[in-house]
């Protein structure tokens, strides 16, 4: 081999080796700009109105079961609405609970938000405890025993998305993963998908309102058609 294939050699691997070096610096940066501290930050965006509409639909790919849960929020009251019909309200210091069989209403007593070990009395769940609580398990992964990556840019619904995957396979080597879509504009999470040993078991989707509820939203119904049950 004479020396000017032995230099274009050189310079073919010279060449590969800065793309390969700019590829990798590239990864380096994007996965530090939209890194898991991002992605929290991000999830809080929208945590401080008490004025919202949010509706949680599920699909459980195994048996085609879907539920789906509507909760709408004015203030100090609050609608909560299950797939089996059944309704839940929580306004004036007073729980009102209808479905099928019955309904009823009691006056509450101190009870810390869900999540919450202090002693504070806490009425109603904030925006940002329903938006990490009820959408999806992110606090919980965030925070827990797994792994983030962030995956890309996608749009979904005409929104422009970061997708994060969380990895938090057990000892069993049961393959767990969830991966969420996350609105970069609003920091609410539009999509959540959930894997077990690469399998999709469950898909969700997330639609939020925020600053649109009116108090006839809310419908708080007669409750002299409702039985009282003192305090709880």
């Amino acid at each position: 081999m004479n020396d000017q294939k032995k230099q274009l050699i050189i310079n073919i691997i010279t060449i590969i080796g800065i793309i390969l070096i700019i590829i990798l610096a590239y990864n380096l940066i994007v996965n530090s700009k939209y890194s898991q501290r991002f992605a929290k930050e991000l999830l809080e965006k929208n945590t401080q109105t008490y004025n919202y509409k949010f509706e949680k639909k599920e699909y459980f790919n195994k048996t085609g079961e879907e539920k789906v849960t509507k909760v709408i929020q004015k203030e100090d009251a609050r609608r909560v609405e299950n797939s089996n019909g059944s309704i839940t309200w929580l306004a004036n210091d007073y729980c009102i609970m209808c479905d099928s069989n019955s309904k009823i209403y009691f006056k509450t007593i101190m009870h810390p938000a869900m999540g919450d070990n202090s002693s504070q009395d806490i009425k109603y769940r904030t925006t940002k405890q329903d938006l990490i609580i009820l959408q999806g398990e992110f606090n919980w992964l965030i925070n827990g025993n797994s792994v983030y990556k962030y995956v890309g840019k996608e749009k979904y619904n005409d929104k422009e998305c970061i997708v994060v995957e969380f990895d938090r396979s057990d000892r069993i080597q049961t393959t767990k993963k969830t991966k969420q879509w996350i609105d970069l504009d609003t920091g609410l999470i539009l999509k959540e998908e959930q894997y077990e040993n690469n399998e999709l078991v469950e898909t969700i989707q997330y639609i939020v309102e925020i600053n649109t509820v009116t108090d006839q939203d809310i419908d708080l119904p007669n409750l002299n058609e409702y039985t009282y049950q003192g305090e709880k």
